[in-house]
């Protein structure tokens, strides 16, 4: 149960980030949210998704939005309309299951998650650049991470070897 709903509200989290990204730039949804695919049959990320981004979540009838989406452009183009406009005209039908609402006690603690999902993100990013810059191999130190020390036939010499002695024999001769 509980790794269940980690790994939901895991996903959820990045999708608000890019939500909240969005926003930043003035693309902000209003009235609610439709939710699309196999996921929106889930009643507990539907729940999450409200509670989260603290609005109603609806799912849609048709089970293929992507092919809906192409249909709604063909048309439009086939009316001489606009997209939006004529998807404004002939909205998708919704109710494929039950809208979830927000709750407000549960979108605080949910936010508060959010806000430690970020920072314990962000010090892990911080964690895998230094770890990357420590595993650096320089050629002129040998008190890297690792002790390694690069040998001085690079890739692109062994490649130029390597396509000499291919060169060589005679059955692959015709490929150089």
């Amino acid at each position: 149960g509980l790794l269940y709903r980690a790994a939901l509200e895991g996903v959820t989290f990045s999708i608000f980030e890019g939500y909240l990204e969005m926003a930043t730039r003035g693309l902000e949804a209003t009235g609610g949210l439709n939710l699309v695919g196999g996921g929106a049959k889930n009643s507990l990320w539907r729940q999450i998704l409200a509670d989260l981004f603290n609005t109603r979540i609806s799912t849609l009838i048709e089970a293929e939005s992507a092919a809906l989406g192409a249909a709604f452009q063909a048309a439009a183009i086939g009316e001489g309309v606009n997209v939006r406009k004529y998807i404004q005209q002939n909205p998708p039908k919704e109710k494929q299951g039950e809208d979830a609402h927000p709750n407000f006690e549960s979108t605080k603690k949910i936010r508060k998650a959010f806000e430690r999902w970020r920072e314990i993100r962000d010090q892990m990013k911080w964690e895998k650049n230094e770890l990357s810059r420590r595993l650096m191999i320089d050629d002129n130190h040998e008190d890297n991470i690792l002790g390694v020390k690069r040998s001085s036939n690079s890739n692109s010499e062994k490649s130029v070897e390597n396509s000499n002695n291919r060169c060589e024999d005679k059955q692959l001769a015709s490929m150089c």
